[in-house]
C-alpha cells in the first residue's frame, strides 16, 4: 500500500515539473494552416509572404503606370506630329493657290507661247534621250515661249547670265528637290547684261528648246541634265 502511495505522489511530482518547463518556454504565435494540417505557420513566415507578395504587386503596379505612361507619351507624340503634317499640306496647298506658276494653264494661251508648270510636269520619260512631250509643248520646240517661276543660280551666285527656273522660291521649306519635269535651264544673250539674283516671281521670255536626240552631242551636259532650256533669256519681274 505504501508503494502505491509513493508511486501516486512521484507521478504527482513529475506532472507538476513538466508544466513549470512548458510554462518557462517562448511561446510562438501561429496560425491554422490548411485543413487537415495541424501545427499551422509561425507567424514570420506568414508575414514574409504577405510582404512578399505586397511588394510584387506594388512592382506590378509600378510597371503597369510606367507602361500606360509610355503608351500616353506615344499617343501624344503621335497626335501633335500628326497636327504638324497637316499644318505642312495646309501651308502647302495655300501656297501652291496663291503661287503664280502653278496657274492651270490654257490650251489657247499655251498655243500662244504662254507655258506653264502644270504643263512641263505632263512630260514623260524624262529620263529618256527623247521624252515624251506633251502635244501642246512639242509643237513648241524652237519658238518664243513666255513662262512664270523663281530663279534658282546655276554656276554662278552673283551673276544670272545661266540661271535655272523652277516652281517655287529658292529656299522654300516645304518644297523637296525638283524633277527634270520642273526644271528650265536658261541662258541670257551674249550681249544681255547679266541679272542679280532676284528673290521673286518673274517672267521669263525666249526662245524655247526640248531634249532633243540630235542636240545631245552639240551639248552633253545641258542636255544629261536638264529636258528644257530657253536660249536668249529675257527676264521681267512680276507685278506685284
Amino acid at each position: 500500500m505504501a508503494n502505491w502511495i509513493k508511486l501516486i505522489a512521484l507521478l504527482g511530482l513529475i506532472g507538476i515539473i513538466t508544466v513549470a518547463a512548458m510554462q518557462s518556454l517562448p511561446k510562438t504565435p501561429s496560425f491554422a494552416g490548411p485543413a487537415g494540417f495541424e501545427g499551422g505557420f509561425p507567424a514570420d513566415a506568414i508575414a514574409e509572404k504577405l510582404a512578399a507578395k505586397e511588394a510584387a504587386e506594388k512592382a506590378k503596379a509600378a510597371g503597369n503606370t510606367a507602361k500606360l505612361k509610355k503608351q500616353t507619351d506615344i499617343l501624344s507624340f503621335e497626335a501633335e506630329l500628326n497636327q504638324d503634317v497637316n499644318d505642312l499640306v495646309a501651308a502647302k496647298e495655300e501656297e501652291d493657290h496663291t503661287n503664280p506658276a502653278l496657274a492651270e494653264y490654257d490650251d489657247q494661251a499655251v498655243r500662244e507661247g504662254k507655258i506653264n508648270f502644270k504643263l512641263l510636269a505632263k512630260t514623260k520619260n524624262a529620263e529618256e534621250d527623247a521624252p515624251d512631250y506633251p502635244p501642246l509643248l512639242d509643237v513648241l520646240d524652237n519658238k518664243p515661249i513666255e513662262i512664270i517661276g523663281f530663279m534658282t543660280p546655276y554656276d554662278d551666285l552673283d551673276s544670272m547670265k545661266k540661271f535655272m527656273v523652277v516652281s517655287f522660291p529658292t529656299g522654300c521649306q516645304f518644297c523637296g528637290v525638283p524633277r527634270l519635269q520642273e526644271v528650265l535651264f536658261c541662258e541670257s544673250a551674249e550681249s544681255a547684261k547679266p541679272w542679280p539674283f532676284v528673290n521673286g516671281p518673274l517672267r521669263i521670255r525666249g526662245t524655247l528648246q526640248l531634249k532633243r536626240p540630235e542636240r545631245i552631242p552639240k551639248e552633253t551636259f545641258t542636255w544629261r541634265s536638264f529636258i528644257y532650256k530657253i536660249v536668249d533669256a529675257k527676264v521681267e519681274l512680276l507685278d506685284p
